[in-house]
């Protein structure tokens, strides 16, 4: 294979495959992961003890739209800037062009869903139209935060991943507290629902804009903080000390969320020239126009790893100009989108469905709060296990290795049904009294109906794990199909089914996901699965 322009030298870790991974990496993951989970349910409990069920019911239905948007948009968003960060990191105008468009469609998408909350406010959130002003907010707010946490994880940054994933949560958490004590209202915890992603978002623009900086810190934080600079970029620390690394942190958030500060920027190379020589980092890309990019220091014992040679584009015309790229780029975000959407439903749309049936406000809390319970194990895959995911089974596709992708099939496969027998035994056992001692006894759920619930959270969490596969290996274009014939499975059974309109409604999801879920794992393991292919 011929070097590229702006490639690596030859015998560099990066042109003879090999890719630098720390063993921390997993640990940070894990560790935000955690605290973002947390933060989310803890912000679950004190809203329903403050407000009651039919109070809490609007702030229910916000949190599930704001659910949908991050699980869906927010998820494509943030995987497909992971792979052009690994597959076009040599080329920084390519990413700031495709961030250019991004800022585009967030601003269209935050005006429609804002208007389109006031709007429906009625039906949605009891007549609450700041909730839907909010949902507008936190539209753009997410949208930016995938960006960074995109970022970050296409550069094996997993401890600024980690800082921007328990930041989100913990911000939003603080600030519910706050504003309950002093107004215990559903309008007030609306407006709470955007602040931790802006937070995030806030300090990265910072971070991409010298002139906020404050003696060599940010706003009062020090640079050792580790979250992103600019849009998705790393911390002051990962790109080394003193001026140095603070000038190197700047020209590479430029590269990627700030305004080129010069022409030659869009060569790629003015950011490599700031970098410093001897930094190391928490993982490095191929051929990254920020150059080495220092991460937590010799305390990580970064290990290297073999992966692909030099990664050529899996997503086809990527590289063939600014009209090829936005066609891929629409391509590829419509797929993945749209089978986001539709798993995402299935997992967490049980209380639109509801609105939808007309259900009570006491009938959604209980769906929601069941649900919310039922995630909180899943909290690691929702929450960084993606992105850490997609990262190897993309160079693994790159580098054609059919056998590996097929034993990651594997242990999926076994993991959720592993997992989903373990999740319906602890919650015939003991869920609705959980329920009832975390939430109080108005939101104790039908012991049938947490189980069918905790079923099939476990079932579209492992679809999403496939998901992976299918998006490693250039196959996204199959996934709207299962899905989105699962959806209208779901709501046909939902129409179909008797019972009560919570215990329909969780029925019918739960079986029309398992459908979804043995329709990738034919489509993986069966005898018409096929060698990767990420061209």
């Amino acid at each position: 294979m011929s070097e590229r322009p702006g490639s690596d030298p030859p015998g560099s870790p990066e042109s003879t495959g090999e890719h630098r991974w720390t063993g921390r990496a997993t640990t940070w993951i894990a560790a935000g992961s955690a605290v973002n989970g947390l933060g989310a349910f803890l912000f679950q409990i004190v809203g329903t003890r403050v407000l009651g069920a039919d109070g809490y019911a609007p702030v229910g239905v916000l949190w599930t739209l704001q659910y949908l948007w991050v699980a869906v948009a927010v998820t494509a968003l943030e995987a497909y800037v992971t792979r052009l960060v690994i597959v076009r990191g040599h080329d920084a105008a390519r990413v700031r062009r495709f961030l250019r468009l991004l800022r585009r469609w967030l601003l269209a998408a935050a005006a429609v869903a804002g208007v389109a909350g006031v709007v429906a406010a009625g039906p949605l959130f009891s007549g609450n139209a700041t909730l839907g002003v909010s949902l507008g907010l936190l539209v753009l707010a997410y949208g930016w935060y995938g960006v960074v946490r995109g970022r970050a994880a296409g550069m094996d940054r997993f401890r600024a991943y980690a800082l921007a994933t328990a930041a989100e949560s913990s911000v939003r958490l603080v600030a519910a507290v706050v504003v309950l004590a002093a107004v215990a209202s559903t309008p007030a915890l609306g407006w709470v629902f955007p602040l931790g992603p802006l937070a995030v978002a806030a300090f990265a623009w910072v971070r991409s804009h010298p002139a906020a900086r404050i003696g060599g810190s940010v706003a009062g934080v020090g640079g050792g903080s580790g979250l992103p600079a600019g849009p998705g970029g790393g911390s002051e620390a990962d790109a080394g000390s003193g001026a140095d690394g603070g000038r190197a942190a700047s020209a590479e958030a430029r590269d990627v969320g700030g305004t080129p500060s010069a022409p030659e920027a869009d060569t790629g190379q003015a950011a490599s020239a700031e970098a410093p020589t001897g930094s190391t980092g928490e993982g490095e890309q191929s051929g990254t126009a920020a150059g080495d990019r220092a991460g937590s220091g010799a305390a990580d014992s970064p290990v290297e790893l073999p992966v692909a040679g030099p990664v050529e584009p899996p997503l086809g015309d990527i590289g063939i100009g600014e009209d090829g790229k936005r066609r891929e780029a629409t391509r590829f975000l419509a797929a993945t989108s749209t089978a986001n959407a539709a798993v995402q439903f299935l997992l967490a749309g049980g209380p639109l469905m509801l609105v939808l049936l007309r259900a009570g406000p006491a009938a959604i809390s209980v769906l929601f709060t069941t649900v919310t319970l039922a995630r909180v194990p899943m909290t690691f895959a929702l929450n960084g296990g993606l992105s850490r995911l997609l990262p190897p089974l993309t160079r693994m596709a790159q580098a054609d290795d059919a056998a590996g992708i097929r034993r990651a099939a594997v242990w999926i496969v076994a993991a959720i049904g592993g997992v989903a027998g373990v999740s319906a035994g602890g919650a015939a056992l003991i869920g609705p009294e959980v329920v009832e001692l975390l939430f109080g006894p108005e939101f104790r759920p039908e012991r049938a109906m947490i189980v069918v619930v905790a079923t099939g959270t476990v079932l579209a969490v492992g679809g999403l794990l496939l998901d992976q596969l299918y998006i490693a290996t250039g196959r996204q274009a199959r996934l709207p199909v299962v899905w989105v014939a699962a959806v209208v499975v779901a709501v046909a059974l939902v129409a179909w089914l008797p019972g009560t309109a919570t215990m329909r409604v969780a029925s019918g999801f739960a079986l029309a996901t398992a459908g979804g879920v043995v329709a990738l794992m034919i489509g993986l393991l069966g005898p018409a699965a096929r060698r990767p292919s990420v061209g």
